[in-house]
């Protein structure tokens, strides 16, 4: 399980853009958008390590599990992608993607008990979060930047 956490941290850190690696300080946006957008880096990292961890939960065995796994790569590249082009956006740094990155390959652990076996447990709570993440992260976007606005609001 250690080399998966390793591996997930390397994805994650490879699939930086160089722009996100050194980035010049983006204008600055609006409270409830950087907020909006802070929390959808975490969702993005979220479902990236779920995917990662789907992908190492099947064996090489059949066609239809290789393509399965070919997918889950695919989807776990795309998620830590969308975490680093949105990271970029608000000046997040790579430490600070890193440490998302363990907390949350941890977290994840933590509900299956480090057993990959047990990743019908992850399925059951992150598949239909991160498919619609992946078909449309815009609209979770506006989702967050409502809710944002709506707790700025209520601390006035």
């Amino acid at each position: 399980m250690r080399r998966v956490v390793i591996s997930v941290i390397a994805l994650a850190i490879a699939t930086l853009p160089a722009s996100a690696k050194k980035p010049s300080p983006p204008p600055p946006l609006p409270k409830p958008i950087a907020l909006a957008i802070h929390r959808l880096v975490g969702e993005f990292i979220d479902c990236g390590i779920f995917y990662s961890m789907a992908h190492s939960s099947l064996e090489w065995s059949t066609t239809s599990a290789n393509v399965a796994r070919e997918r889950y790569e695919k989807a776990s590249k795309q998620m830590f992608g969308f975490a680093a082009n949105a990271a970029a956006q608000i000046d997040l740094k790579e430490a600070a993607l890193q440490a998302q990155v363990v907390q949350l390959k941890k977290r994840q652990l933590d509900v299956i008990s480090g057993n990959i076996a047990n990743f019908a447990v992850l399925a059951e709570r992150y598949d239909k979060i991160c498919t619609e993440l992946k078909r449309d992260p815009g609209d979770r976007l506006r989702a967050l930047t409502l809710e944002a606005n709506t707790n700025l609001a209520k601390q006035r």
